[in-house]
């Protein structure tokens, strides 16, 4: 590449000439991730004879380990919510922050959590991440708890007296009952050979030396 022309710009056209050479890359790079998105989805990679899209991104793209990762977690990130693109084109998150926020982005957020993190560090876009992970696990809490009291307040749901006070189930003999690892249904145990186990005693005992 030829410098010598750089050399010779004035300071204006030099910062001018920057900023919008910034913009084409960031709109480049928003094209390359929805790229990759299309041929992660086709597997194109395999027909190429790469074993994965990070292989195929670092051998044939000759991309670095870390520009591979982030680009593949964008562009999975990208064919869920198409925001994601926008996003990166425009400069207001980083491949560094949608890598951040690619697990916890679904329909109903992912907007919210974009904007929350728009021109924000990758501190400040962590810190995001742990309270909204800690504002998830309350909710789910809240909703397993929700639940419980639903089926316990349900007429229909079914009352198993063996299990409500603590002790095991009987089966009609009042043995513990025995339940199916597949059907989950409990069933009767073979009734105990006692008559067979008692007569072999007595049989030992009548031929025994003592018995004579």
């Amino acid at each position: 590449m030829n410098t010598n022309a750089i050399r010779l710009l004035s300071d204006e056209r030099l910062l001018r000439d920057t900023e919008s050479a910034a913009a084409n890359e960031r709109g480049a790079m928003a094209h390359v991730i929805a790229l990759l998105g299309e041929i992660d989805v086709r597997r194109l990679y395999l027909q190429q004879g790469y074993s994965s899209m990070f292989v195929y991104c670092t051998r044939c793209l000759c991309l670095s380990e870390h520009a591979a990762y982030g680009r593949i977690e964008a562009a999975r990130a990208a064919r869920k919510f198409p925001i994601v693109l926008d996003r990166l084109a425009d400069g207001s998150v980083t491949l560094t922050t949608i890598c951040l926020l690619s697990n916890h982005l679904t329909a109903g957020n992912s907007q919210a959590l974009l904007d929350a993190a728009a021109h924000k560090s990758r501190r400040e876009v962590e810190k995001q991440v742990a309270a909204n992970s800690s504002v998830g696990r309350c909710a789910f809490a809240g909703a397993q708890a929700s639940g419980i009291e639903s089926i316990n307040a349900s007429p229909s749901a079914q009352y198993d007296p063996g299990k409500a006070s603590g002790r095991e189930r009987l089966d009609s003999a009042g043995r513990p009952a025995r339940t199916d690892a597949i059907t989950g249904q409990t069933a009767d145990r073979p009734a105990a050979r006692s008559g067979t186990i008692q007569s072999t005693v007595h049989d030992r005992s009548r031929h025994s030396p003592e018995a004579s």
